[in-house]
């Protein structure tokens, strides 16, 4: 029995030091120590917008708040892929750890983008996609599914009741084309005009998201419309050069419907003093820090699939980011958070 009993023990002991070994041999390695320095540099097409301000306050927090951690912020001011070009090879010699981009000219940047990826400097975009290129993810903010649903609900509230066959007249006012969050914002009105027949989309007007251009050719649009009722303004200066133009036509407050997008104080100001029925505004601030995280986490080298994650990609190719809507009900607590 006490043979048996040693026999046993022994026979236990020597399972133990094998599953021992295994599991250690299992077990995930350690990761290495993160880089005494990591700089994450963020570049925008059009650098003069002052919704920018935003991610340039986030990216100034998060250095001020992680250690070894740097960031910096440059684009364009005119949105000349050629310029912006110049500024990624700036940011190669420069060793970034990686780099946020919001690209003017997709098809122009697709070399220059593979190009920081093979450095081995990570890459996200960010409202514009680079279709084609190494970049890790594409973050940009539902804007179709968004259109469509702020012009939805100006729509219902134009339909008919007296004359059922009488047409209101649309026109919507966009940046440029070839810009993919433009593209996808005027598909997503247009989805919503074609299930109101009572709706007539009688102009496209391109106003450069500038304010003196916007206000030209929607002053010219009124010329050729002078029934029109409804503006459906889908950049960050649409809203303002609808509402100059009116002004300048003596037209009146409410008259004709506004709406706006992105979260400029002045558009904001005025769906507060009525010119604006609604604006649509990405979460911008959210977007930055879920780049950094993700370009952080490429970094210190734990993005990658875990256990049980080996068939699944270590990042969605693209994230959608939901957006608020303003109106009058809630344009005062936005601008009050944002005063603090």
């Amino acid at each position: 029995m006490k043979k048996k009993i040693i026999l046993y023990l022994l026979g236990a002991l020597g399972l133990g030091v094998i599953l021992g070994r295994s599991l250690t041999s299992s077990s995930p390695r350690s990761l290495p120590e993160p880089p005494a320095r990591r700089l994450y540099a963020m570049n925008v097409v059009y650098s003069a917008w002052p919704g920018w301000q935003v991610p340039m306050n986030i990216l100034k927090r998060i250095s001020e708040v992680t250690p070894g951690l740097q960031t910096s912020f440059g684009g364009t001011p005119d949105g000349d892929p050629s310029k912006q070009i110049e500024m990624l090879d700036a940011l190669i010699a420069q060793k970034v750890s990686g780099i946020i981009i919001c690209p003017g000219d997709s098809k122009t940047l697709r070399p220059t983008i593979n190009k920081v990826v093979s450095k081995g400097i990570p890459v996200v975009t960010m409202f514009d996609d680079v279709d084609g290129s190494g970049r890790s993810t594409f973050i940009t903010s539902a804007n179709r599914a968004t259109a469509r649903k702020l012009a939805e609900r100006i729509i219902q509230k134009t339909k008919p009741t007296e004359s059922p066959h009488e047409q209101t007249e649309v026109l919507i006012s966009f940046m440029k084309p070839g810009i993919s969050n433009q593209d996808e914002r005027l598909a997503g009105v247009k989805q919503a005009l074609e299930d109101a027949p009572w709706l007539k989309l009688v102009d496209v007007v391109r106003d450069e998201a500038d304010d003196a251009k916007g206000t030209e050719v929607i002053s010219a649009a009124l010329t050729r419309n002078p029934d029109l009722q409804i503006v459906f303004g889908i950049d960050s200066r649409a809203a303002t050069g609808a509402i100059a133009a009116f002004k300048e036509r003596g037209i009146a407050k409410g008259q004709i419907i506004i709406t706006g997008w992105d979260s400029d104080e002045d558009v904001l100001r005025g769906v507060q003093d009525g010119w604006v029925k609604a604006v649509s505004a990405p979460n911008i601030g959210y977007m930055t820090k879920l780049s950094v995280a993700i370009l952080e986490a490429q970094t210190l080298g734990y993005l990658k699939p875990g256990v049980g994650e080996v068939h699944l990609p270590s990042i969605p190719d693209k994230i959608d980011i939901a957006q608020t809507l303003v109106t009058a009900s809630n344009v005062l607590d936005i601008l009050n958070k944002g005063a603090k």
